[in-house]
């Protein structure tokens, strides 16, 4: 696999038409952008009270009761015309130790490292460290209508290593990548991971998407295999100039132990559903309601859950780049699934609310 990959990549520099990647320009172009994002948040779960403590389900404004730093982040982009490009972002705060450092990720400062040369017109080969291809909702508030990730994003991967080629252009994009594995940025068995992403924008009135990928993700010994798959499908509507609807579909499948050891592994599945709605009254005040549906029953991500998550928010933007939200959330789920403690028992439901205030340059 190994030997036929790297093969793979050697042949494909190799036989790259050379008249068409000469550059116009020798000098490169480089882009510096830095980001800012600080919130309050509370809730009615009294396992979080203590200081400094993540509050589950939140790798977005994890800390209760205090005021704390989603992420600071600098970022540089450097191009030479149409024949390379790099990225490179650093990344601090809470996000970052929730979703990198709890993760196992032995870089947590990394967001993203990665470099690509462009094998033809609109085709790029690119290497390095991602951020993930999979979920309709991205990694940082600023790029997202509401501060809160779904349900369905708390599940999917933040982060990626590996290798891709994509055919980019305005309203087509397809991308095939080779992945140290699913979420994870070192390599930890002898497999790899197969993904695939796909996007189609004909027009400002809608977009559709699908991000996905298949590969055993057990650590060790390959011959233990667990074959893990997800399929995001992501579609998108705009209906007038200041509504917008979008709607998610994820399905995962893995192999699970069985409640009765005595039986072969189970294959699990993951179902998760979301609607969102936004809408902008004008250029600074906006509104947006979501609400998910995860059925992670059988826990081949974990926690293991099963339930809904209903949130709405408000917004409203001093400068085209910056914000500042408020919003609320429930997550209630079902009888089975009772993680959240009022005090005195163990309940199915948690409140929240949110302050979030951000700033960036581009």
């Amino acid at each position: 696999m190994r030997f036929i990959f790297l093969l793979f990549i050697i042949l494909l520099i190799l036989f790259v038409p050379k008249n068409h990647i000469q550059a116009k320009d020798t000098s490169p172009s480089i882009e510096i952008g830095a980001y800012l994002d600080t919130y309050y948040a509370t809730d009615n779960d009294k396992h979080s009270d203590s200081i400094g403590a993540g509050r589950l389900f939140s790798y977005l404004n994890p800390k209760k009761d205090q005021f704390a730093l989603n992420i600071a982040q600098i970022s540089a982009k450097i191009k030479y015309e149409n024949i390379l490009r790099s990225n490179i972002t650093f990344q601090f705060g809470d996000l970052p130790t929730m979703a990198w450092t709890n993760l196992g990720a032995k870089y947590p400062m990394i967001q993203q490292a990665n470099a690509g040369v462009q094998l033809f017109q609109n085709c790029w080969l690119d290497a390095g460290f991602f951020l993930t291809h999979i979920g309709g909702e991205a990694l940082l508030p600023k790029d997202n209508w509401l501060s809160t990730h779904s349900l369905l994003t708390f599940y999917e991967p933040y982060f990626q290593a590996g290798v891709k080629v994509g055919y980019e252009t305005d309203k087509f994009t397809a991308c095939l990548h080779i992945l140290n594995g699913n979420g994870i940025f070192d390599e930890n068995n002898n497999n790899k991971t197969l993904g695939l992403y796909l996007s189609y924008t004909p027009s400002g009135l809608y977009s559709l998407s699908y991000g996905g990928v298949i590969g055993n993700e057990e650590p060790g010994d390959p011959v233990k295999a667990k074959v893990h798959m997800l399929n995001n499908f992501v579609g998108q509507i705009n209906p007038t100039d200041n509504l917008s609807i979008k709607a998610q579909f994820d399905y995962g499948t893995k192999d699970v132990e069985n409640p009765n050891e005595s039986l072969e592994t189970k294959n699990g599945k993951f179902i998760g559903y979301s609607l969102t709605g936004h809408y902008q009254f004008n250029k600074q005040y906006s509104s947006t309601i979501r609400i998910d549906y995860a059925d992670n029953a059988d826990g081949i991500y974990l926690p293991a859950v099963k339930g809904l998550d209903l949130s709405l928010g408000a917004e409203y933007k001093p400068t085209d780049n910056s914000y500042i939200r408020i919003e609320g959330r429930m997550l209630q789920f079902d009888d089975k699934f009772k993680l959240f403690w009022d005090g005195t028992s163990y309940t199915k439901s948690r409140m929240e609310l949110i302050l979030n205030m951000g700033v960036w340059i581009n």
